[in-house]
């Protein structure tokens, strides 16, 4: 843990040692010549200014507009040790690298492309979202409107009480994932509307995409076709005919707070192994689920919450309810010192599988450095308690943005 603890450090300082000052990169902070934290209350959660650049397309300006400037970069640094963990498991690893391209194109036309290296070396494409924006009024009513293109339902939310861009952003107690929670391989086009500030409406069609063809440029880094051929197919997932996601949620300002309620809505038929001689049977998903976000910001002083509830139909040869759960609320000091407790369950059947609490520690030595310990503790693991502390871990991770 200590050599882990040295290199975490090392990392850090060579970070900060690259960075001149909050405007320098990355790509929207450079844009906008704004400071990190006007968007971000400890990246990657956002504040309204943050909700309302994506919201408008990512094209706002007032800092450094050169191609250049669109460009940043991320690195992931972690080390895990749980109860059974030898010392070469504690070993340094480095599961995420990404480049990201962001920013304003035209007036109304802006997007957020990541590239990511994963931990297997392979190097493609992660979350992707391109939008034209634009408002207009109509019987006194201010609208903020505009289209997206997207790779994954939730890639394009403006909160984090979505799974695109939820807590934990790495770690974290394991739960069984909802199609919410990642719908693989698909390529989505949306409308949304904000209207007058308070509701916003968001509806998308999702369409599958194989694993050639154009439409493969939107696969996630683990599903390029060489390396589905490498595998054999297994587990390339296929969404096929048409996945439609429907978006609503209420907002609102007042004093030191902010609050949002939402609900989401997705039905999906997927066909499982689709590259092998004898795919899976096609099984239709459809997902309810409600969230809400809260966060307060007064002085030195920043609270954020957030909480969703899923409940997922399976309707293959049989047909089965996944029920997932989720709440977290973080405190940050002068955005430099913080903590955050996380609880997550899932239940198949009304049998919890899976369940657990994460405490987090994170130290933001500037805005584009965040470490952070986590103690993940399980009540439940495989659908039983018996063991379930096994599961157990330490996880400590540095983000280093540039």
């Amino acid at each position: 843990m200590k050599t882990s603890l040295k290199y975490l450090a090392a990392g850090a300082l060579l970070a900060a040692a690259l960075v001149d000052n909050a405007n320098a990169i990355p790509a929207f902070a450079r844009q906008t010549g704004l400071n990190c934290s006007a968007c971000h209350t400890v990246f990657p959660e956002l504040t309204q200014t943050g909700r309302d650049f994506k919201l408008h397309g990512y094209t706002t300006e007032g800092g450094d507009t050169s191609l250049a400037s669109k460009f940043a970069a991320m690195i992931q640094v972690t080390s895990t040790m749980n109860k059974h963990s030898t010392a070469a498991d504690h070993a340094l690893k480095i599961p995420q690298s990404s480049i990201f391209f962001g920013g304003k194109i035209t007036d109304h036309v802006g997007a957020f492309v990541q590239t990511t290296l994963d931990d297997a070396g392979i190097f493609g494409a992660d979350n992707m979202d391109f939008r034209y924006a634009n408002s207009t009024k109509a019987k006194g009513m201010f609208i903020d409107y505009g289209f997206t293109v997207n790779n994954s339902p939730t890639v394009q939310d403006l909160w984090n009480s979505t799974s695109a861009w939820g807590y934990p952003y790495a770690g974290g107690v394991n739960n069984g994932g909802t199609k919410l929670d990642g719908l693989d391989n698909v390529v989505g086009l949306g409308a949304y509307a904000m209207w007058n500030n308070w509701l916003y409406t968001e509806f998308d069609a999702y369409k599958g995409s194989k694993a050639s063809g154009l439409l493969n440029v939107f696969h996630f880094s683990t599903d390029t076709a060489a390396n589905i051929k490498d595998i054999g197919g297994a587990g390339y997932d296929y969404a096929d005919g048409i996945s439609p996601y429907a978006r609503i949620a209420l907002q609102h300002n007042f004093g030191d707070n902010y609050v949002m309620v939402g609900a989401q809505y997705l039905r999906s038929k997927v066909i499982g192994h689709y590259y092998d001689p004898t795919p899976d049977a096609a099984v239709t998903y459809k997902d309810h689920a409600f969230d809400a976000e809260w966060q307060y910001n007064h002085g030195d002083h920043l609270i954020t919450a957030q909480a969703s509830k899923t409940w997922e139909t399976q309707s293959g040869g049989a047909t089965d309810k996944l029920e997932t759960n989720k709440a977290k609320i973080s405190y940050f000091y002068k955005q430099k010192y913080g903590i955050t407790l996380d609880y997550v369950s899932d239940s198949l059947n009304s049998a919890t599988q899976n369940a657990g609490t994460t405490v987090q520690f994170d130290y933001v030595p500037t805005e584009k450095i965040r470490l952070a310990a986590q103690f993940n503790n399980y009540t439940k693991f495989g659908g039983t308690s018996v063991g379930a502390s096994d599961n157990n871990n330490v996880f400590l991770i540095g983000w280093f943005m540039f």
